[in-house]
């Protein structure tokens, strides 16, 4: 745990706050992702870090303590790596004992037999410290399995005709449930590149 004055421009942290006052010492873990700006408000003189939120730690991929991906950068990437999706998922698994950062893809018009590759690529220039896992630890989580035209949609309908309300009918885009994906799997009909 680190106090304001500890932090440094440009990283991420997680938020907590502490309670001195009452009984027992106590920390409250928000759950909530930030990213420090700058440790100062040059337009007003106040030495308080200014910060961006980044999203809720639920929707952070965190791969081996080293990098963690949020929902925008993980969009981003997905938007520049030159081949069109209908839509995506994307969470941390762990395959013996290793973590693995597994995308759930549906491309529009078919996939390029270099999916995985443009993929990791755009990541890298995404995100700076997933690019720093394979050049500092020799990692590349990267996993992608494709999806049949059509999937999201499937799944999209199958919970509208459960009666699921409007805002539950789409997977979650990160982290999603082990539910959620061996759904979007049956529906998929599971097609690797």
């Amino acid at each position: 745990t680190l106090l304001l004055n500890q932090l440094e421009v440009g990283k991420r942290y997680e938020v907590v706050i502490t309670s001195y006052t009452g009984m027992p010492f106590l920390r409250y873990r928000l759950g909530h992702l930030m990213e420090v700006l700058a440790l100062r408000e040059e337009a007003t003189g106040i030495d308080l870090p200014q910060v961006r939120f980044l999203g809720r730690i639920d929707s952070i991929i965190d791969i081996a303590g080293f990098t963690r991906i949020d929902e925008q950068t993980l969009h981003r990437a997905v938007q520049t790596m030159g081949v069109p999706m209908e839509n995506w998922s994307a969470r941390k698994e762990v395959q013996t004992g290793t973590p693995v950062l597994r995308f759930y893809l549906e491309p529009q018009n078919g996939y390029p037999w270099d999916l995985a590759e443009r993929l990791q690529r755009s990541l890298a220039e995404q995100d700076p410290s997933y690019r720093d896992l394979d050049a500092m630890l020799g990692m590349r989580p990267l996993q992608v399995t494709t999806l049949a035209p059509g999937t999201f949609q499937r799944y999209y309908e199958s919970k509208r005709d459960a009666g699921v309300e409007l805002a539950q009918r789409q997977p979650a885009k990160v982290n999603p449930s082990d539910e959620e994906i061996h759904e979007l799997l049956y529906l998929g009909e599971y097609a690797p590149p």
